[in-house]
């Protein structure tokens, strides 16, 4: 009796562990905002958004926004802090599937060089936004992390020069930009502190089913059926696949990304386009 009480509490300890390890980080969610001209410029720091995988280290690990250990080169996560970062593994713009490729496949730990790990958050650091980036700036000073970079923050008083910023990301074929309320503590989960603007607007969905198309794709699939993650709203996708991907589409359960360009006034989202399988949730 007392050896099953052992090996249940043994059992019970493990589950506890593996649960702990693949729970979801409480991370800090951006808001997608619409208009520009709804904001005070003055009250927020502009930074690029990059599109890579989000990523976060709790001061001995990297993981995904999922909760699944990222399995980084031991070369790359070198004099990496002992507290916690949240950021983008990222290389080059509208190179997001080589990004992905490189974090899982395990047998390419060589490419990792092409990677850094793109800092805009200090998580459970005191102060302002600038005063917690300040901290791993301070570490950085002292430290050598050539696979750490902080992203830019700016600093802008007019409308018109965050307009400006935002064409330059763009015609760079950039995704969009991130606005973050200077003056707010450390905030997790979806707050209107951290703020989203891009080229398109984009979010995630499950698939639900499948309809067959027509003419040349009517042995194929033609549009996928999704739930979008965030609305629970049934969106409609019929555009942006290959005709690899409608002979063989994904499964049902999948997340995928689609993009959109505005939404119809039953708020729902108008033109939707297939961009990619996230494979990193």
């Amino acid at each position: 009796m007392l050896k099953q009480t052992k090996l249940l509490s043994l059992i019970l300890l493990i589950y506890l562990g593996l649960s702990q390890a693949l729970s979801s980080p409480k991370l800090i969610l951006p808001v997608v905002l619409e208009n520009l001209q709804n904001i005070d410029p003055s009250q927020y720091l502009i930074s690029e958004k990059l599109d890579g995988m989000r990523a976060y280290w709790d001061g001995k690990q990297l993981f995904a926004k999922s909760g699944k250990p990222i399995h980084a080169p031991k070369w790359f996560l070198e004099n990496f802090p002992p507290f916690e970062l949240d950021g983008e593994l990222w290389s080059n713009r509208n190179e997001f599937e080589k990004i992905i490729s490189i974090i899982k496949n395990h047998n390419r730990q060589e490419a990792w060089k092409d990677l850094k790990f793109n800092i805009f958050e200090v998580p459970n650091q005191k102060g302002n936004l600038s005063a917690r980036l300040q901290v791993i700036k301070d570490y950085l000073s002292i430290h050598h992390a050539p696979y750490i970079r902080i992203i830019p923050q700016y600093q802008f008083t007019k409308l018109e020069e965050i307009t400006h910023f935002f064409h330059q990301i763009k015609h760079n074929g950039g995704e969009g930009i991130i606005l973050r309320k200077n003056d707010t503590p450390y905030l997790t989960g979806r707050d209107r502190s951290a703020l989203k603007f891009k080229v398109f607007f984009d979010s995630e969905c499950m698939i639900k089913g499948y309809e067959k198309g027509a003419g040349k794709y009517a042995k194929v699939m033609g549009s996928i059926i999704c739930e979008d993650i965030i609305s629970k709203q049934i969106v409609k996708i019929g555009s942006g696949f290959s005709d690899l991907m409608r002979a063989n589409p994904p499964k049902v359960g999948t997340i995928i990304t689609y993009k959109y360009y505005q939404k119809t006034k039953n708020n729902h989202p108008k033109h939707p386009v297939f961009l990619r399988i996230r494979d990193d949730f």
